[in-house]
């Protein structure tokens, strides 16, 4: 909210500004408000076609309702006008994952890798990717150097959980969750909840999942279609949510694309 509030009050000292339509679009995308981040992301790309932050936006959107053809091909734009970017290197990751789409991720996630070599994120990013398409000890080794990069910040912490959950070695899991927690920083309840999915905890799910509505997260824009959650997706509670965050299937039939 206090991006949004920003982003809104420059945009009324400076209306005529794509930047900073692009900016507000992508804030609207994490904040849930589908129809605003479209109007938005569609005037800055009017007012400029090259603003890769615009396409990011677009692919965040995109991977939020399940529009894979058109994720792909804001994606790459976005790549393309600014291949260094650590924001796009990162979102992109997640928004190719979050429709499955496995192979391609791991691909993205090799080549962030080489541009960014000591940055722990696409690490953690590639490390999420393997363990979907199970490869355990590969996910494992990534996430473990992730962590270390990062000097063991809560949100890696948490991501290397998930290596251990997925590959059945629960024994780990809470450790490390009690250690991220122990920080006092803030910590994504809905990565913590995809712990807890991955070791098929329902109750423990949804109450973080509650959480992270709570708490307004952002990853909750990838609810609809994230694959860890696939176990969970006809339960009345699961339907439930996808509403409140506007992105269940009558919602997403009428948004614009």
């Amino acid at each position: 909210p206090m991006v949004v509030s920003s982003a809104v009050e420059v945009l009324s000292i400076n209306p005529e500004s794509a930047q900073i339509k692009s900016s507000l679009g992508l804030a609207y995308v994490h904040a849930w408000l589908w129809e605003d981040a479209w109007k938005m992301l569609s005037q800055a790309k009017k007012g400029n076609e090259n603003i890769s932050l615009t396409e990011l936006g677009f692919a965040l959107y995109y991977s939020a309702l399940g529009d894979v053809v058109n994720l792909k091909k804001a994606l790459a734009k976005a790549d393309n006008l600014d291949p260094l970017n650590e924001e796009i290197a990162e979102w992109g990751m997640w928004a190719l994952l979050m429709v499955n789409e496995i192979d391609e991720a791991v691909r993205w996630g090799e080549g962030k890798i080489q541009l960014h070599p000591n940055k722990p994120y696409p690490l953690l990013s590639a490390a999420v990717a393997e363990y979907m398409r199970g490869d355990f000890d590969k996910s494992i080794s990534l996430a473990t150097k992730g962590v270390e990069l990062s000097n063991r910040a809560p949100f890696p912490l948490v991501i290397l959980a998930q290596t251990y959950a997925a590959a059945g070695m629960i024994e780990y899991v809470e450790p490390l969750l009690m250690e991220a927690d122990k920080q006092n920083q803030y910590v994504c309840p809905y990565e913590t909840a995809t712990v807890y999915a991955l070791m098929k905890d329902s109750d423990k799910v949804f109450s973080l999942l509650n959480d992270a509505v709570d708490n307004r997260s952002n990853c909750l824009m990838f609810l609809k279609n994230d694959p860890r959650l696939n176990f969970l997706k006809s339960e009345p509670q699961y339907i439930e949510l996808l509403k409140t965050v506007g992105l269940d299937d009558k919602s997403i039939s009428s948004y614009s694309r």
